[in-house]
């Protein structure tokens, strides 16, 4: 019988993620962690331009290593911006000390697997869903790719947390809404000038053979992209994130499509809903690719 790689990708995903947790489990011994409400510098000629200040030693709940809080943030006026505002807010941790890096983190604040809100376990160093078990990594392996901030170490979640920029000066922790540190995203993507993006096929090897592909959050954009090599002489770039639960997407060739593990949505490289649950499509960006360079206009 033929498996398309979607379903090969499907059953490494469970396989490898079952082998690393024990098993899928019922829910954590956690709580959500308490609602902050706070708001973002929204002034772009501030050193802190879409960032959110949080002065800890204001917060017991945060204050003292172990603490978490969720981060509920107040709704912007119209207008573009270059970083995006997470509707269900942002989960901060003080994971350890200053000599326990990382010291603060900051992911999403609802589990992947069903939106439930999330919690910290000082025990385990891990953030937990209290739902249904998922959990999550808050250390990282600069010489291990696969381990970092935000993986999932345990089912049902089956897609990583994004990660925010957590930087404390003296009393306060500035959390960077335009800073992506998602386990996965390409680090040094190159910013926007001028409404274009230009990549290099040199700078990321994956790029340079047929069914490779970036995820990455250029400086002066909102979205996330997807740059997906699906022909000798065409590139495909679309925004990565998933319309029904914002979880990255992932190129399947063999299937002529981008595949959201968490729930299942397809999308076609028009960025056309194939399969839901997702509703609404993802947007697609115009490209040119020479076979060295990429341009990519922010139309």
């Amino acid at each position: 019988m033929f498996i398309s790689r979607r379903s090969f990708i499907k059953a490494t995903i469970a396989t490898s993620a079952v082998a690393a947790s024990g098993s899928s489990g019922c829910g954590n011994n956690v709580v959500a962690a308490p609602i902050l409400d706070v708001t973002v510098d929204d002034d772009p000629n501030s050193d802190h331009y879409g960032q959110i200040a949080i002065e800890v030693p204001r917060y017991p709940q945060l204050d003292a290593a172990g603490g978490a809080l969720t981060l509920r943030i107040a709704p912007l006026g119209l207008g573009a911006r270059p970083f995006q505002v997470p509707s269900r807010g942002i989960l901060l941790v003080h994971r350890g000390t200053v000599d326990d890096l990382p010291e603060f983190i900051a992911t999403r604040s609802d589990c992947p697997h069903q939106g439930c809100p999330l919690g910290y376990s000082a025990k385990d160093k891990q953030i937990e869903c209290p739902c249904h078990g998922s959990r999550f990594s808050t250390v990282g392996d600069a010489n291990d790719p696969n381990l970092c901030v935000g993986v999932v170490t345990h089912l049902p979640a089956r897609n990583n947390l994004h990660v925010y920029g957590a930087t404390r000066v003296g009393d306060t922790v500035y959390v960077d809404l335009a800073k992506d540190l998602s386990c996965g995203v390409s680090s040094g993507f190159p910013a926007v000038a001028e409404g274009r993006i230009t990549v290099p096929i040199a700078m990321f090897p994956e790029l340079g053979t047929v069914g490779g592909s970036v995820l990455g959050r250029p400086a002066g954009l909102a979205d996330k992209l997807i740059i997906a090599r699906v022909a000798v002489d065409r590139v495909v770039v679309t925004s990565a994130i998933c319309t029904h639960r914002q979880c990255d997407l992932q190129l399947v060739l063999d299937d002529n499509e981008f595949y959201c593990d968490c729930h299942g949505s397809e999308f076609a490289f028009d960025g056309k809903v194939l399969a839901g649950p997702a509703m609404l499509p993802i947007k697609v960006y115009p490209v040119a690719f020479d076979g060295a360079e990429i341009v990519i206009t922010m139309a």
